[in-house]
């Protein structure tokens, strides 16, 4: 799924996508799977959130487990993710820096 920062920008909106880029820059996105037109990641931030982003032509829309989502819409957890897929297309994505952590933190939770 080849996503770029205007995807981003149209869906998640302020402070989301801020809030986002910097969960993405402290490494926090591990993607699950990837293909043409979806992509599953998991994001810590207070729990471990499930995101699916889907690209269905050159709309963008997608799911987050975290409550937020449910209240408000498309939120920093998706834009994490976003960011990461950009990254992923371009070669610099490195997955979250604390992968056990996650595994344990959902395996107790």
């Amino acid at each position: 799924m080849r996503l770029y920062y205007k995807d981003i920008t149209g869906l998640i909106k302020e402070p989301y996508r801020s809030r986002g880029r910097d969960y993405f820059d402290k490494r926090k996105v591990q993607i699950i799977s990837v293909n043409e037109s979806q992509a599953k990641s998991k994001v810590v931030g207070s729990n471990v959130y499930r995101v699916t982003l889907k690209h269905d032509g050159p709309l963008l829309s997608g799911t987050c487990s975290c409550p937020a989502f449910v209240y408000y819409g498309p939120c920093k957890h998706m834009a994490a993710t976003g960011f990461a897929l950009v990254a992923l297309d371009r070669k610099e994505y490195r997955s979250s820096a604390r992968p056990d952590e996650q595994t344990l933190f959902e395996r107790f939770y």
